[in-house]
């Protein structure tokens, strides 16, 4: 039995190609995961100052409420179309 690693670098094998393939669909994915990550925190830190915000000026907390009424209803008509 030959050594894979021998295989896989061998110029004559098709599996070269599938090799390269495969690591650039793994960055891909990783920087798509380290981008949802980085939004996460960039989501939260914006919502402790929405938080603050509003807790220190309670004239707003009427107009967060209505937007966050509007976002979940958007989310649940958006939830039930794609259904």
């Amino acid at each position: 039995m030959d050594n894979n690693y021998r295989a896989l670098i061998n110029r004559e094998s098709k599996k070269l190609p599938i090799l390269l393939k495969s690591i650039v669909v793994g960055l891909l994915a990783g920087m798509i995961v380290a981008a949802y990550r980085f939004s996460l925190i960039k989501a939260e830190s914006f919502s402790l100052q929405v938080s603050d915000f509003v807790s220190s000026h309670v004239a707003f907390l009427p107009i967060a409420l209505l937007l966050l009424g509007a976002a979940g209803y958007v989310t649940g008509m958006l939830i039930s179309k794609f259904r």
